[in-house]
């Protein structure tokens, strides 16, 4: 026994039995431990590697065939610096014509790292900062790059307002399922709220069988408050986080509650997608919840079912499948997101991003550094400095200088995005600027390209047709060609698609710039009086005659009525009831199907005819 009465271990016998081999792993443990990078990451350098495969395949023919391989030599600081040349001027960058310094430091960095990772060939140290120096400094200089960034501006509760209101009351830009109304309201206002990155909730497709927000990562609970009304919250866990290496056992989470303003209230859009999806255990309708009534003010928590537990909450919504089990892809969420936030009346400048950096500057007045970076989950309070702080200083140096107390409202103002919103913003060109686009010299030549490509092809298969008795080697040698030909009209099909995108983009946002100014101009000359405004909705509203679940919802989004629980319930018996209904076929209020039958006659729905014949003659033998 040892002085503290614990018995003596005896450590061999211990690690021999754990399966301990003395020097069994010295070979593997003589190599140096690689660095990690993650699936993103690996993505990123394997795309820039293809580039400069397709680069120095034309002076090395065996690197195309062969690709990249371990032992190939690293190339010298002048190979380097033409490659990325070669990328920048086969460029086309977002914010500028050609990519800013940043793309093209972030492009040598994968470079560098892929390059090493995959032919285990060291650069030197010396040829690496170099590369960085000439980025940096002489391109810029030189005028080859712009050192260019886009514009911070703050999101607020204002802005977020705007765009939910917008979303349930004006006309949808592109067609939006009712489930997918659902999960935009409840997606931004989490987003808001956490401050998250978008793939924390929403992920990309080749992520899509692993990630995404499921109903395991919420913890709902119900209580009754201090004053007598009875309350929801929910925690949710945060997963997929940049650069959480230990999804497993390291989780983020923050806490949400309900809000009396339904357009601020996630809770309620959370429950109509539990309750449509069955998600909830022992409770199997809203019916259920409305009973709730607990005596005592501890939370209960609501159990999700097992079998519903593990599925996503933001789901993907198909044509013909309807809702299904497969979350929501980055991919379509941004296409809703993007047309939603134009509809709004705002330009393309507000991003996922944007609300994580607008609830960020909200926390830096009320929280420690270290709370922050909790929510915003860094570990470099540096971090915070650099990407977080808008353009425009929040505070009013004026009033500093002066002595007095400091007036924000107008900083407020400047450093928002709400002084770019404009109602009735453009949503496409006029037909005579779309026209103007086809004229495009370089648009032109490539759709002479692929005519005179096309026409080569329909040559080729009818040489093919009048040759089909000539020998086997022939034969292989015109289906090589033939799939050339293939991949070179696909090609410039193509280039002509994007290069159409990109000329219609431009177009379109140079037309908004001069409906803008043409908008600021006349309200200048007008003596300062408010424009006309241009409100898309009358499509909006002819539906809500069809679908007054969908109305009862859009008139409480700009309410600022504070809603009790049990009319928050209402809230969420109507947005389910627009969930569920089936639309395929439009029926007045009151004249819906019973049981699947005609609500007169007792018809069956397959007889539809004779549904409407029915209910039109029990109208006339009501009389006038």
């Amino acid at each position: 026994m040892s002085k503290g009465g614990k018995q003596k271990v005896d450590r061999r016998a211990v690690a021999a039995a754990n399966g301990y081999v003395r020097g069994a792993n010295r070979e593997q443990d003589q190599h140096r431990c690689e660095y990690y990078y993650s699936d993103e990451s690996l993505s990123l350098q394997d795309k820039v590697l293809s580039v400069y495969v397709l680069w120095a395949s034309e002076e090395d023919e065996e690197l195309r065939g062969e690709g990249l391989h371990e032992g190939q030599p690293a190339p010298d600081l002048a190979t380097v610096k033409d490659f990325i040349r070669f990328y920048i001027f086969s460029s086309h960058g977002m914010i500028s014509l050609r990519p800013t310094k940043s793309s093209v430091l972030n492009f040598a960095e994968r470079f560098f790292a892929g390059f090493a990772r995959l032919t285990k060939s060291v650069f030197d140290k010396k040829d690496t900062q170099d590369v960085y120096r000439w980025i940096a400094k002489s391109l810029v200089k030189d005028e080859i790059i712009e050192d260019k960034k886009r514009a911070k501006h703050m999101f607020t509760h204002c802005d977020l307002t705007n765009i939910l209101v917008s979303l349930w009351n004006d006309d949808d830009p592109v067609f939006i399922h009712p489930r997918y109304r659902v999960q935009l309201t409840f997606a931004i206002l989490i987003y808001c709220y956490s401050g998250a990155r978008i793939g924390t909730f929403i992920p990309d497709t080749s992520k899509a069988d692993v990630r995404g927000l499921r109903y395991e990562d919420i913890e709902l609970y119900i209580y009754r408050r201090p004053d007598g009304e009875i309350e929801l919250f929910f925690r949710l866990s945060e997963i997929w986080v940049k650069n959480n290496d230990n999804p497993k056992n390291t989780v983020f989470r923050v806490a949400m509650r309900e809000h009396g303003k339904l357009r601020f209230n996630p809770v309620a859009f959370l429950l109509e997608m539990a309750f449509q999806d069955g998600a909830f255990l022992h409770m199997d309708s809203l019916e259920s919840l409305k009973r709730w009534n607990p005596d005592h003010n501890e939370p209960t928590p609501l159990l999700w079912d097992p079998s519903v537990a593990k599925e996503p909450v933001l789901r993907r919504v198909t044509r013909f499948g309807g809702i299904s089990k497969s979350p929501w892809t980055r991919e379509c969420f941004c296409r809703l997101f993007r047309a939603v936030v134009s509809n709004a009346g705002y330009p393309e400048i507000i991003t996922i991003h944007t609300l994580r950096r607008g609830l960020a500057n909200r926390l830096d007045k009320v929280a420690t550094e270290a709370e922050r970076s909790q929510i915003l989950t860094q570990k470099d309070p540096n971090i915070f400095g650099r990407s977080y702080i808008d353009s425009t200083s929040a505070l009013s140096s004026m009033d500093a200088f002066l002595g007095e107390a400091m007036r924000l409202d107008h900083i407020e103002y400047l450093r928002g995005v709400g002084k770019y919103r404009a109602i009735g913003y453009p949503r496409q060109l006029p037909a005579e600027r779309q026209h103007a686009i086809r004229q495009n010299k370089d648009l032109q030549d490539l759709e002479q390209r692929l005519r005179e490509l096309t026409a080569q092809q329909a040559v080729n298969d009818s040489d093919k047709i009048k040759d089909e008795d000539e020998d086997e080697d022939e034969d292989k040698d015109l289906d090589g060609a033939d799939e050339d030909d293939k991949f070179a009209i696909k090609l410039t099909k193509k280039q002509v698609q994007v290069l159409k995108t990109r000329l219609y983009n431009t177009e379109l946002a140079k037309y908004r710039d001069e409906w803008i100014q043409s908008r600021v101009e006349t309200q200048v000359k007008s003596g300062g009086k408010a424009s006309d405004v241009i409100v898309y909705n009358d499509i909006t509203h002819c539906l809500f005659r069809a679908q007054p679940d969908r109305q009862r919802v859009a008139e409480m989004m700009p309410s600022d009525k504070l809603l009790s629980y049990q009319e928050t319930l209402s809230m969420v018996e109507n947005l389910l009831s627009y969930c569920t209904k089936d639309y395929n076929v439009f029926y007045r209020p009151g004249e819906e199907p019973v049981n699947g039958r005609c609500p007169v006659g007792g018809s069956s729905l397959a007889r539809g005819g004779l549904i409407m014949f029915k209910i039109a003659k029990s109208r006339n033998a009501a009389g006038p």
